[in-house]
């Protein structure tokens, strides 16, 4: 099964694996019910397509992301065969000043205008435990440099703190010799949705304009 979200709230829907094509099969309120073409254990770019497609056809293009969760079972994860947890794929960018070039591939989305991001989950237990939160933040962060980083797109060693990494000032200890510690932080991600975004990355988002931000 698969959920399709429309950025924080609107339509809701479920898919189920078959051999047709995706096609819409019920309507319950703020639930919709498709059958898709392919299994979604692996992350699919053409059947995301194939999924934005139906959808278009039956709601106004007026979301800024859909989300789409696949509902793998957890032993998928523990031999490995599927090898990630998160993805967003960017829709467009018509801003200038943010450090992201301007582009738009909303035609392979069926989006005329509004679509920023199709993010892909591939289990339902991530929409509540993260990336979910991690995910969102790429809309804004993905292939640009904001700070110096060892991950492209991630905070790494830097002192930011959030959802896509980085340490917290307040756990670094000089250990002497040109030695640090800095307690638990990840390089690219912290502690999935249950960490709040940081300073940094409400800025980069335009959430908040001005106060402390960081390092």
């Amino acid at each position: 099964m698969v959920l399709v979200l429309t950025q924080l709230s609107g339509c809701l829907t479920i898919l189920k694996t078959s051999q047709a094509e995706a096609k819409i099969t019920h309507h319950l309120d703020n639930l919709v019910v498709m059958e898709t073409s392919r299994s979604l254990t692996k992350y699919d770019k053409m059947l995301n397509f194939e999924i934005c497609k139906t959808f278009y056809k039956n709601y106004r293009d007026v979301f800024d992301v859909l989300l789409i969760i696949s509902n793998v079972p957890r032993d998928k994860f523990e031999d490995g065969e599927v090898g990630y947890y998160g993805k967003m794929s960017l829709v467009r960018n018509d801003e200038l000043g943010t450090g992201v070039g301007i582009f738009d591939y909303g035609d392979w989305y069926y989006s005329e205008e509004a679509l920023r991001g199709v993010m892909h989950l591939p289990s339902r237990n991530f929409l509540g435990s993260g990336p979910t939160l991690h995910e969102f933040m790429h809309l804004w962060v993905l292939d640009r440099q904001v700070i110096p980083t060892v991950i492209e797109g991630h905070w790494g060693f830097g002192c930011v703190h959030g959802q896509l990494g980085g340490i917290d000032l307040k756990n670094l200890v000089e250990l002497g010799e040109d030695r640090f510690a800095a307690g638990l932080f990840g390089l690219n991600a912290n502690f999935g949705n249950s960490l709040p975004y940081a300073p940094l990355e409400l800025n980069l988002a335009g959430w908040i304009t001005e106060g402390y931000l960081g390092c």
